[in-house]
C-alpha cells in the first residue's frame, strides 16, 4: 500500500487555502478558468485525448514529469 502521507485538512483550512490562492491570482469572476491556471501559473500543457474514457474507463491523467494533464476530450468539452 501506498503511504503519500497528505495531511488532514478541515473545511475551514481548505477556504482559507482556495481563499488565498484566489487572491495571490487575482481571479474574482467565475466562472474561473482553470486551463489558464494549469498553463501559465505550472506552465503544464492540456492535450485532449479522444476515447480515453471508453478506452481505458479513465477520465484523464498528468504525465510523470508533470509536463502535461491529458483529460478524455468528451468530458472536457462537457464542462465547457
Amino acid at each position: 500500500m501506498i503511504n503519500l502521507n497528505v495531511p488532514y485538512l478541515n473545511d475551514e483550512s481548505i477556504a482559507l487555502a482556495a481563499d488565498s490562492f484566489l487572491k495571490q491570482n487575482d481571479l474574482t469572476s467565475i466562472p474561473i478558468d482553470i486551463e489558464h491556471i494549469i498553463e501559465s501559473n505550472y506552465h503544464m500543457d492540456i492535450v485532449l485525448l479522444p476515447d480515453l474514457q471508453m478506452a481505458f474507463d479513465i477520465e484523464g491523467f498528468s504525465t510523470s514529469s508533470n509536463k502535461a494533464i491529458l483529460p478524455d476530450l468528451f468530458i472536457s468539452t462537457c464542462l465547457h
